[in-house]
């Protein structure tokens, strides 16, 4: 699959500094991130959430949290 993506990348800028972007992979990536949010975004502890950030009163299970 991501052989067949890279096709599809669009590079952006000069031959020095360029970037490859694909709009599908990132809407994809955020709206993945929305849905998996919203169990956190429904309990009244939580004070805000982003896509890869939130604030809460309580603590969040270390099972849930990500590394680097």
């Amino acid at each position: 699959m991501l052989e067949k993506l890279q096709n599809q990348f669009q590079s952006i800028g000069s031959n020095q500094h360029y970037l490859m972007s694909n709009v599908a992979n990132a809407s994809a990536v955020t709206a993945y991130a929305r849905i998996v949010m919203i169990p956190f975004k429904l309990d009244p502890n939580t004070l805000y959430t982003d896509t890869d950030s939130m604030f809460t009163l309580t603590p969040i299970y270390p099972n849930l949290l990500g590394g680097d």
